[in-house]
């Protein structure tokens, strides 16, 4: 079970970095790209560190 949490977490991670590099990229919004980045690191660790704990 917790194999598929790492995988899934670094799946929507990838996502989500792939969707902030496109949002700086193409639409020119750095706050925007700055703020997916974030998400995305909070999506990376918090799966993994509720797993830890319980």
């Amino acid at each position: 079970m917790l194999i598929l949490i790492f995988v899934l977490s670094i799946f929507v991670f990838i996502r989500t970095v792939s969707y902030a590099k496109y949002e700086l990229t193409q639409n020119q919004n750095k706050s925007g790209a700055i703020i997916i980045f974030i998400l995305a690191i909070i999506a990376l660790i918090c799966p993994s560190l509720f797993w830890l704990i319980t």
